[in-house]
């Protein structure tokens, strides 16, 4: 989401003018990114990083602020260029110690969520899933990234799920999280993991490295954007 909101005159700051509000500080907590755009031939330059800063690693909005005077200034710069993400390498040990922890193990889990999938990378998922023949959670309102009558689907994580997959979670020797970040609702709370437990079998894949461990240690991490595979 890129926002763009209305602001008072650049003249006019700081004498509690109608409607008034100091954007940086309003929605500072709530997004990635606010600014205010004072000079109009800079535009470009604040739009694009608007679209690079929302749809980068872990997706979200951006707002920006528009004096109302700026609004009517002439500029001759030019249209900034068209966002494309970033590519995301993946480390090909981290695969390799992937297929060597399934290999291992009795009974292991794949928990599915995040945004930024598209068909094809949903279809490449669905692939390794079958593949590796992997029961597969859907994380909170992510029950689209894969088909529910798909017989490796084992369920959902949200509000008030199963009580035998919270058992079924609790029990797995093995952990791989893909593009979820394993927030309050997935984790009832933060109730279904243990941080111990989590070190010894978790491996979690996200589009953000900052997200990583953040609250459950992993036995390892990868950063990977979901979009386009």
């Amino acid at each position: 989401m890129i926002l763009f909101i209305g602001q008072i005159a650049r003249g006019d700051r700081e004498r509690e003018a109608f409607q008034e509000v100091d954007y940086r500080a309003f929605f500072g907590s709530m997004t990635k990114w606010t600014a205010e755009i004072e000079d109009a031939a800079r535009v470009p330059e604040f739009v694009e990083r608007a679209f690079h800063v929302a749809m980068q690693g872990r997706m979200g909005p951006v707002a920006l602020a528009l004096p109302e005077d700026m609004l009517a200034d002439e500029t001759d710069a030019s249209i900034g260029a068209r966002f494309e993400p970033a590519r995301v390498g993946f480390d090909p040990t981290v695969a390799a110690r992937i297929e060597a922890l399934l290999a291992k193990a009795e009974r292991p889990l794949l928990i599915l969520g995040g945004s930024g999938w598209d068909e094809t990378s949903t279809a490449q998922i669905a692939r390794f899933i079958e593949r590796a023949d992997l029961p597969t959670i859907l994380s909170f309102r992510r029950k689209h990234l894969l088909n529910n009558d798909d017989p490796h689907y084992a369920g959902d994580l949200g509000l008030g799920p199963n009580p035998k997959l919270v058992a079924r979670v609790r029990e797995a020797d093995l952990i791989i999280t893909i593009g979820a970040r394993l927030g309050e609702n997935p984790t009832q709370g933060y109730t279904l993991f243990k941080r111990g437990e989590t070190a010894k079998k978790h491996v979690h894949i996200y589009a953000s490295a900052e997200e990583i461990g953040r609250v459950w240690p992993p036995l390892l991490g990868a950063v990977r954007a979901c979009v386009r595979g």
